[in-house]
């Protein structure tokens, strides 16, 4: 099966379609196809499960499927630019970490330190009196020395992921 599925042919579907769209190209007797039904059956119906088109399909009792028409979907239109399309631009992750948990990640961190317990206690009670201002400068500060320390740091972020 996996030798009908051409990446080419997909890509020819998909410029078809995104040259259409938004109108839907009928597929009963499209030039492209050649005589090629069932491979073009594999192709679009591969193309339709991971969402880049969207196909009528036809199946009754005495025939085989058949693809009536095909439209390109937005995810197949980001598929299809070069920059990955508002996909890319929509798929952005923002983290946010809340006042009080940045805090007690920073004292669990001071806490693991072979510091002395009388320096430790000193720097967390400073920690937790720390107003947003300072903690988010003092977050910024941290997070540049951890980017400085990067490659030492990419062994501990590999073992870190690994034990998610």
């Amino acid at each position: 099966m996996a030798e009908r599925l051409e990446r080419g042919f997909q890509r020819r579907l998909l410029d078809q379609f995104a040259h259409q769209y938004p109108e839907e190209v009928s597929l009963t007797e499209h030039e492209m196809f050649d005589g090629r039904h069932g491979d073009v059956l594999v192709n679009i119906h591969y193309l339709h499960e991971h969402g880049l088109i969207v196909a009528k399909l036809d199946k009754t009792l005495n025939t085989p499927l058949r693809v009536l028409s095909a439209k390109i979907t937005a995810k197949g239109l980001d598929f299809m630019a070069n920059d990955g399309g508002l996909g890319a631009i929509l798929g952005v992750v923002t983290v946010r970490l809340d006042e009080d948990t940045l805090k007690q990640l920073l004292i669990t961190k001071i806490d693991a330190t072979d510091a002395d317990p009388s320096a430790k206690d000193e720097l967390k009670e400073s920690v937790r009196k720390l107003p947003s201002k300072m903690l988010e400068k003092l977050t910024e500060k941290l997070l540049e020395a951890g980017l400085a320390h990067l490659p030492q740091l990419v062994p501990l972020m590999a073992a870190t992921i690994h034990n998610l």
